[in-house]
């Protein structure tokens, strides 16, 4: 089952979705990284408030590996939305570009996406062109979250 924690230790904030033990891990790494002792009067005391549909805050506590493969995005134009929506959530871009998700692509070692998917991606209406490059539209954003509802066909048994 899939979780949600949210924490704010002063100006720090931390935001995980996932199985337990992937929240564990990403809390006590969250806790180490912090300065030791929030400053007086910025919000002392560690707040968790379970959020649900709710996946705005962006993707801070998660690598573009681990997001990526949370979403399992099936085919080339789906990839090509999932990394665009990763790069919207973990930077507060709203726009990226081809040599973006190709620097993504590296990072999480999988294949480049192909422009033909751009063309795809466009037509469905999952993202548009700007004039840096591109952002996901609404509709991308609907089709992100709802990867991560999905159970992965593998798990299923079947």
């Amino acid at each position: 089952m899939t979780q949600k924690l949210r924490l704010k230790i002063g100006e720090y904030e931390m935001e995980a979705e996932g199985e337990d033990s992937f929240i564990e891990r990403h809390r006590q790494e969250f806790l180490r990284q912090i300065p030791a002792g929030p400053k007086p009067g910025a919000g002392d005391v560690p707040t968790t408030a379970p959020k649900k549909g709710v996946q705005s805050a962006g993707m801070k506590g998660y690598s573009a590996a681990e997001f990526y493969k949370q979403k399992r995005p099936d085919g080339g134009t789906k990839s090509l939305i999932v990394l665009g929506k990763y790069l919207h959530d973990s930077s507060s871009r709203e726009e990226f570009s081809r040599a973006d998700i190709k620097t993504l692509c590296g990072q999480i070692r999988i294949k480049d996406i192909h422009s033909q998917y751009y063309t795809l991606a466009l037509k469905q209406g999952w993202m548009r062109e700007t004039e840096k490059g591109f952002a996901i539209t609404l509709s991308g954003d609907e089709l992100v979250e709802k990867m991560g509802n999905a159970p992965h066909p593998a798990s299923l048994g079947g």
